[in-house]
């Protein structure tokens, strides 16, 4: 005898407890309330779980599309996001926003770019002079300078490479943009 779900009509194993196919009872009230149950004992488990699942590159890259196209229609969950947003950053340090923003940035935190810093001896890789100032303020009491360290990093593909002082990464930034016609003027004279 062929048995049949009882919510959707598709067919199901004749030995088939539930009355349910997989698909209909994994959205059932008894499912739901089993499954939460053994959430709550096993949340190491579901943490490695969860862990696992984000790591991997393709649905990261999913759901931040799914996300991305939510946030540019939906103007809700736009400002519901960026008021969680506002609220996360009132608990946070100014230097845990300026950490935030490194790691969103540049993909690196305010640790690793002050021991760049001081790697470098507080001076600009570029040109070999002493900063004004640190990297790590906040907000440099003078506002920023032409020799404010900030990060030089490369676009493609994208990386940092060194503390420079402002003038010089601008400079720096130039002379990429115009390499070759700098170099093919050169070789003229």
């Amino acid at each position: 005898m062929t048995k049949h779900c009882s919510e959707c009509g598709r067919r199901v194993r004749s030995d088939c407890q539930t009355g349910m196919c997989k698909k209909c009872f994994v959205k059932s009230p008894a499912w739901i309330a089993k499954a939460a149950a053994w959430k709550r004992a096993n949340p190491e488990a579901v943490a490695k779980s969860a862990a696992k699942y984000w790591s991997r590159p393709d649905v990261k890259e999913r759901v931040l599309n799914q996300r991305r196209e939510r946030y540019k229609t939906d103007s809700e969950y736009r400002e519901k996001r960026r008021e969680i947003t506002r609220s996360r950053r009132n608990k946070q340090t100014p230097e845990q926003q300026k950490d935030e923003r490194l790691r969103h940035v540049y993909g690196i935190g305010l640790a690793e770019v002050l021991a760049m810093e001081v790697q470098q001896n507080h001076c600009c890789a570029l040109c070999g002079d002493r900063f004004e100032g640190s990297i790590s303020e906040l907000r440099p009491k003078k506002g920023y300078s032409a020799l404010s360290p900030v990060l030089d990093h490369q676009h493609n593909p994208f990386r940092v490479r060194a503390v420079l002082h402002s003038k010089c990464n601008a400079s720096l930034g130039h002379y990429e943009s115009l390499r070759e016609l700098a170099e093919a003027y050169l070789k003229k004279f």
